[in-house]
């Protein structure tokens, strides 16, 4: 405990006469800090209004942010539902030799039609123009004009997919483009669509106007205006707040001079369509050239930075007249104080040597002081000294300080210092507060709190120490510290067992895994696996807008919710046991919910899924969440897209789903928007199209939900990639053959050997395996995990053991499937040795000899021990 090291204080040498003349000063010292405290007042009143200015505008831009993915969402709902329609003709159509023979084509055509209000009219049209059959009876035996052929031949391509053709004037297709579309009062936006192996294609009029309404009512009430472009630039259709007329060129529009096409979506202030300045958002549809741009004219910025202004000047003005009062108040007392203050001058200029040492002695202080002189010696020892350090005041006066009280480890240090401020004037420890070991009569050492203050009295220099025994305190900074990580940790694990349900594993033909990672060890996102009947499940993925605690909490309320209004449908249901639609629970948990989401300013994107094996088909609805994705068993990815924006956006409840079949051999992956908002080590995101890529990928190589879902893990969200939000991933595969395997996951860690145990003994008893047999292969498999756990390289931390069983060509195979580098085991394995049982296990030799055969596989970063027992 170094004591002295600090630069020398100077003797006091007051006078009366310099006394007198510090006082009068005090009268003028007023005035000028009431000048500096009205000057420190306008500054804090400006920089307040700078502030809000900053947040006002980033509030308006992450509105205008969230109001276009919104807008974004209604857009592709309506151009894939009509891609979706087409395609669903097609079957069809192919089956019809003749397409020129229109009989029952019309009543086809409008069945696609029906319910879609955005579609004007769907017609078949030869490569000649002519009208071969159409939903509209009017368009029936048209041959349209060549500018309006080519027109929807625009950007057609060898895959023969549905694509846009360029916004065009008129109703239908017998006045499609006769008049320009800056005097058009009524527009088409054609989607078109080849028929295979055919010249013939499918040609679908959408409403523009559709999209112009869904955009007011969403923009209702705010002071924000939307617009429908073009990747090119040009203006397809927007709200009335907006004059331009469609076809316009807006590529001075921020958009498109400063992001596109580098970036898919972002916000900024620059140009707006009507010339001005405009804060701006925008979003590209990810299948179609089509651009979302929603405006805020800088006005409304500006109007609300001066109101804020007007209140910082009244603010301020208020503050002022105050600070005036106090002023002159301050000063009466002050002069008042001086005149009284000359009397008692000079009476103070004598006695103030005496008194400097009595007020550094203090005895009633709480605190230890300890007072030594210039040569290191102890001068005064308070009460409360001799409590903290156990020795009596006769112990220590007049004996060095360092011998009594300081630590012998730092006695050496303590000398020097002293030293070194008595040569040079100069410490690094004097007039500050530091922390440092002392030690008590018994040799006990303890920390305590240390300030030393020079002091110059009428006998020379001492110096006062005032030590404060912290370690109670130090006692508390820690066991607060581990509340607060027990907290943590019972908060995580309250997480995981509300928000994260476990799959249940008597679905026949499904095989479900899923991984959570949060961001501040508590999250927002939630996972919901209901099972709704003998062949149906529903799996509901969502995320609450923020993280930590308050998102925990509003993510279980609102997984909570589902459960209670899923209940309460079937109960109220006119048809006891009729199981509502999963449009139907989201727009009843959207009416208990969406209340006190908008008053907690918060929303909840999600997807319901409910999985169909009586019909093998998927419904989906989506809200806003990363959308699905449907990977076929041939590898082909489907992406199941939003039809609604986040719960508590908005306030009405219309929902409408959707459904795609769903086969054998087929998977499904579900995750949150902190899987492709990750940040790879060169800043850039992981990306949806990486993502698409790495699942199509994975689950052609893996046949099991967790070694696809934990390899993906490795490809997207390791090598130095950093977390933004909160992770969940989820994976569904369907069997290529229902209900042949059962399977469990199980925890990299010994504890889980009991588990093991069970399993295997409850399905080689099922086979008919006799008692020996099943013995020696509980023994095998036990074995076998315990290398996998103790020995295994290359594992993923939080990936699961995969413990599978399956019957096939009369035998029972068992499978212990794990990320992780191969293994070779050598052919001449070792004289197994019983006696380091359970430590050592009973060796490769007892897992070949209980089973007819054992391989070890390894393929794409998993690893395979398979154990075959043939049945008699």
């Amino acid at each position: 405990m170094t004591v002295v090291t600090a630069e020398r204080a100077p003797t006091p040498q007051t006078s009366a006469p310099s006394a007198l003349s510090v006082r009068s000063l005090r009268s003028r010292q007023v005035v000028w800090a009431a000048g500096l405290v009205g000057t420190l007042l306008a500054l804090l009143a400006c920089a307040f209004v700078v502030f809000e200015a900053r947040e006002i505008r980033g509030n308006q831009l992450a509105r205008a942010a969230l109001y276009s993915h919104a807008l974004v969402d209604q857009t592709t709902s309506v151009v894939a539902g009509t891609e979706t329609i087409l395609r669903s003709l097609l079957p069809a159509l192919a089956q019809r030799q003749d397409a020129a023979n229109n009989i029952g084509l019309e009543a086809l055509l409008n069945d696609g039609l029906r319910g879609r209000p955005f579609l004007r009219s769907i017609s078949i049209v030869d490569g000649q123009g002519r009208v071969l059959a159409s939903s509209n009876a009017a368009n029936g035996g048209l041959t349209l004009r060549p500018d309006v052929l080519r027109a929807l031949n625009t950007g057609a391509s060898a895959d023969r997919g549905a694509r846009l053709a360029p916004l065009a004037s008129g109703r239908d297709l017998a006045d499609l483009g006769q008049v320009p579309l800056a005097q058009a009062r009524v527009l088409a936006l054609p989607m078109v669509m080849p028929l295979p192996a055919s010249d013939t294609m499918l040609v679908a009029l959408i409403n523009p106007d559709h999209f112009a309404t869904q955009f007011e009512r969403t923009l209702s009430g705010s002071p924000l205006r939307a617009l429908l472009l073009g990747l090119d630039g040009r203006l397809l259709v927007a709200t009335t707040e907006v004059s331009a007329p469609p076809g316009t060129p807006m590529r001075a529009l921020p958009a498109f001079s400063r992001h596109l096409p580098a970036q898919e979506s972002a916000s900024d202030v620059g140009a707006g369509s009507d010339g001005g300045q405009a804060l701006s958002a925008f979003r590209v549809t990810r299948q179609w050239p089509l651009v979302v741009v929603v405006e805020q004219p800088d006005g409304t910025y500006w109007a609300e930075v001066a109101g804020i202004a007007q209140w910082a000047g009244a603010f301020l003005l208020v503050s002022w007249a105050m600070l005036a009062l106090v002023t002159w108040m301050t000063r009466r007392t002050v002069l008042h104080d001086e005149r009284l203050s000359r009397d008692l001058v000079v009476a103070l200029a004598a006695t103030q040597a005496s008194e400097s040492r009595k007020l550094a002695i203090l005895q009633s202080s709480l605190d230890a002081i300890v007072t030594v002189g210039g040569d290191g010696h102890v001068v005064e020892f308070n009460a409360a000294a001799e409590a903290m350090f156990g020795h009596t005041v006769a112990q220590v006066l007049g004996q060095p300080m360092h011998e009594m009280i300081v630590p012998p480890h730092h006695r050496h240090a303590h000398q020097t210092g002293m030293a070194r401020y008595q040569a040079t004037g100069v410490s690094s420890v004097l007039n500050r507060r530091i922390e440092v070991e002392a030690m008590r009569a018994n040799g006990e050492l303890f920390p305590v709190e240390l300030t030393i203050v020079p002091v110059q009295t009428a006998a020379g220099e001492m110096f006062t120490a005032t030590l404060r025994d912290i370690t109670e305190r130090r006692r508390a900074e820690r066991e607060l510290a581990a509340a607060r990580q027990r907290e943590m940790d019972v908060g995580a694990r309250i997480q995981q067992s509300l928000l994260v349900t476990a799959p249940p594993p008597d679905i026949r033909g499904l095989q479900f895994s899923s991984h959570n990672q949060a961001s501040q060890g508590i999250d927002g996102d939630f996972v919901e696996i209901i099972r709704v009947g003998p062949h149906c499940v529903d799996l509901i993925t969502g995320d609450v807008m923020g993280k930590g605690l308050a998102a925990a909490m509003m993510g279980a309320a609102t997984k909570l919710q589902f459960s209670r209004s899923i209940a309460e449908l079937v109960t109220a249901a006119a048809v006891p046991g009729t199981l509502p639609r999963p449009a139907e629970v989201v727009a009843a948990v959207h009416r208990a919910m969406t209340p006190a989401l908008q008053a907690l300013e918060a929303f909840v994107t999600l997807c319901y899924l409910r999985i169909d094996m009586q019909h093998d088909t998927v419904t989906w609805l989506g809200c806003g969440h990363e959308e699905t994705l449907l990977v076929r068993q041939a590898g082909v990815p489907l992406l199941l897209p939003n039809q609604h924006p986040p719960l508590g956006v908005l306030d009405g409840d219309d929902y409408s789903e959707d459904t795609v079949p769903l086969q054998p051999g087929d998977g499904l992956f579900l995750c949150s928007d902190g899987v492709t908002d990750a940040l790879r080590p060169d800043g850039s995101r992981v990306g949806r199209d990486r993502v698409i890529d790495a699942v199509s990928r994975r689950m052609r190589l893996h046949d099991t939900p967790a070694a696809m879902l934990h390899t993906l893990r490795s490809d997207l969200l390791q090598g130095g990639v950093r977390l933004q939000d909160d992770v969940t991933m989820v994976v569904v595969q369907r069997e290529p053959e229902a209900a042949t395997t059962a399977r469990i996951e199980l925890p990299m860690r010994v504890n889980a050997l009991r588990t093991v145990r069970d399993f295997v003994a409850r399905h080689t008893r099922a086979a008919g395996l006799e008692e020996g047999a099943c013995g020696l292969l509980e023994v095998a498999c036990v074995e076998a995990f315990t290398n996998i756990v103790r020995h295994g390289q290359g594992l993923l931390e939080g990936a699961p053991v995969e413990l599978l069983a399956r019957r096939a060509g009369g035998a029972l195979v068992i499978e212990l499937v794990h990320l992780g580098d191969a293994f070779a085991p050598p052919e001449d394995v070792a004289e197994t040795e019983f006696g380091d049982f359970p430590e050592g296990g009973f060796g490769l030799e007892i897992i070949r000899g209980a089973s007819d055969g054992v391989e070890y596989l390894h393929e794409s970063g998993v690893s395979t021990v398979r154990m075959t027992k043939r049945l008699r």
